[in-house]
This record gives C-alpha cells, structure tokens and sequence, in this order.
C-alpha cells in the first residue's frame, strides 16, 4: 500500500469563482499572475496566510471566500529543495541555449527576447513546463515567499541578522496545476 503524502491548504478568492471550485471537482482557479509559480492555483498551507491575502483581494472584490482542501504532493516539484533547484536552473539554462538554436537557424539577426535568463520566475516555470512537458511529472509546486512588507512578530527576537534567524514574513506556497491532486474542497468562510 502507497502512501501519499497530503496537507490542509487554503485559497483565497472571490466568492464566484470559489463557489464554483466547491461544485465542480475539475475545476481549478487558475491564477492570472505569472511571477510566482506560473499558472495554477495557489493554496497557503495555514488559516493565518489566507486571512492575510484577503487585505490583497478585498479591493477588488465585495465579498472575499477562503476554501480549505487537501492536496497531495506524490508528483510535488519542490522548489525550497536546493537539488531540485539547482536542476531546474540548469533545465532552464538547457531551454534558452535550445530555443537560441532555433531561433538562430531559422534568422541569424534574431535574439530570442521571451524566453531569456532574466524571466520572472512563474514565465521560466511555464516555459519549462510546457517545453519539457514537466506536467507529465509535476502536479504542484512548493515554494516559499517573502512579504517584507509584513509587519515582524517581536516573538522572533534577532540578535544578529548577518547570521541565520527566525521570521513570519515567509510563507509557504503551493500551486497545483492538476485538479485531480485537490482531495477535497470544503468553505471555510466568506469576509
């Protein structure tokens, strides 16, 4: 018997598109913003990291939706691992140099301008995907992001920051790029 690992996550959103996400299990919220991890739906692995997208959402919408779901990670490309980083650079080093071929043989004066070293990141992962048909491994993703702009928890004392230390302004985030790897989908409440 396999036994795959899951966790609790939590999506905040608009209250359409979340209603729809509750009743129809192959439908994902997919996101629009390319810099984090490329398309698919993003999840906060805490309660807390949700409530707190909701101060980004609320401008947009009346009425904002967290919903809680259990993903599993068996085909999780995670990007807080630095092997699997450091391979996914190079896979992208490899993208560029072959895209740059192509480009090349077809026109000599041509620079491929998309696809270059400095894409922003979720662009990079996009293009590996779809490029080395990565979703035929990698269902999610698991990265984590930094919010300087959130305000410290004095809990985490620092006594030397040169060094190494504790912080809440880093949070752990998932994108799934496959429906089926969403377990369960239930509302958590609407703000």
């Amino acid at each position: 018997m396999e036994i795959i690992p899951r966790i609790i996550v939590y999506h905040t959103n608009d209250v359409k598109r979340s209603e729809e996400f509750l009743t129809n299990n192959k439908y994902i919220i997919i996101s629009e913003d390319l810099d984090w991890l490329g398309k698919g739906m993003y999840f906060w692995d805490n309660i807390s990291n949700a409530k707190y997208w909701i101060q980004k959402k609320k401008k947009d919408y009346e009425e904002i939706m967290i919903t809680e779901s259990i993903i599993a990670l068996d085909e999780n490309l995670d990007l807080t691992d630095d092997s699997i980083l450091i391979r996914i650079e190079e896979l992208w080093k490899e993208f560029c140099i072959k895209e740059k071929e192509t480009i090349d043989n077809i026109n000599h004066n041509i620079y491929l301008k998309n696809p270059d070293i400095n894409q922003i990141t979720g662009k990079k992962l996009d293009f590996l995907f779809d490029y080395f048909e990565l979703e035929k491994v990698y269902k999610t993703i698991k990265a984590i992001g930094v919010y300087p702009n959130k305000k410290e928890n004095k809990f985490f004392y620092k006594s030397n920051l040169s060094y190494g230390h504790l912080t809440g302004s880093a949070k752990v985030i998932y994108c799934v790029k496959d429906y089926r790897k969403i377990n369960s989908r239930k509302k958590e409440g609407v703000y």
